[in-house]
């Protein structure tokens, strides 16, 4: 498991949360297997789910959840 604390918030563009790393973006192969990995605010909530990065920015990029939040809190239970 890869825990990678430390991002800062960088801006949304359309349906993504884009996320700077607190360190040089070491290549793809290192997030090989990270799509789908959540991404937490600092209060722990669940905001993204990693889908892409940019190298040359040193990004990590996250689809919002915020579309799909009522239906993942119908399933877990919530609502």
């Amino acid at each position: 498991m890869r825990v990678y604390s430390g991002l800062t918030y960088s801006r949304t563009e359309s349906d993504y949360h884009i996320f700077t790393l607190p360190f040089k973006h070491p290549g793809h192969e290192q997030f090989q297997g990270c799509s789908g990995a959540p991404v937490f605010s600092d209060s722990g909530e669940l905001v993204g789910l990693v889908c892409k990065g940019r190298i040359e920015q040193d990004e990590i990029w996250a689809i919002s959840i915020n579309a799909y939040k009522v239906a993942l809190d119908i399933l877990a239970g919530a609502l």
